[in-house]
């Protein structure tokens, strides 16, 4: 009988600790879920839209790689201090940038998010060589943004629309008709 009950305890044993691993790694998946789109967020909300570049340091890798895969697909933006650059850049141009998240969504198995978002702000500086067209600018677009095992942003994809002004600077028409 003893050895009955010793049998019947171990396989509860077994049973509940295998439903605990499984709890464990399903709040441990959940946990890595929810940084990844709280970081996600917070790239857009208080990075581009506020200018905090310094949370960059957490939500963004060192090495991270920038893909504009509509309007510089051949160019990778490599490493944080470029991109903070690059958004210094784009937030001189639009001060008054402001990203709005639309859609998330993450991916266990690759451990990204995808984002969809918008943009508005008012082109009141140059960028690249693009002067000012002191109008309010409109675009949106998907980014992908995959996270390494840190919950750091190592590489981001984006695919966006351009603003009117910066269309016609990539399609060529920079020299005229700007700001009409």
């Amino acid at each position: 009988m003893m050895r009955s009950l010793n049998t019947q305890h171990s396989r509860i044993f077994r049973r509940f600790s295998s439903a605990r691993c499984t709890a464990r790694n399903t709040d441990a998946i959940l946990s890595r879920q929810h940084i990844a789109v709280e970081r996600a967020r917070a790239y857009y909300a208080d990075v581009w839209s506020q200018g905090r570049l310094l949370n960059l340091n957490t939500i963004m890798a060192e090495g991270h790689e920038q893909h504009d895969m509509v309007w510089q697909p051949n160019r990778v933006g490599l490493g944080r201090k470029n991109m903070k650059r690059g958004i210094l850049a784009y937030r001189s141009a639009y001060p008054d940038l402001a990203f709005r998240v639309q859609d998330i969504t993450y991916s266990e198995q690759t451990h990204s998010v995808f984002v969809a978002w918008t943009a508005r702000g008012t082109n009141l500086g140059f960028i690249r060589d693009q002067p000012p067209t002191q109008e309010v600018a409109e675009f949106a677009g998907i980014s992908h943004l995959i996270f390494d095992d840190n919950n750091q942003i190592k590489a981001s994809f984006v695919y966006r629309q351009a603003s009117v002004g910066e269309a016609r600077y990539f399609l060529g028409d920079n020299h005229s008709g700007l700001g009409s």
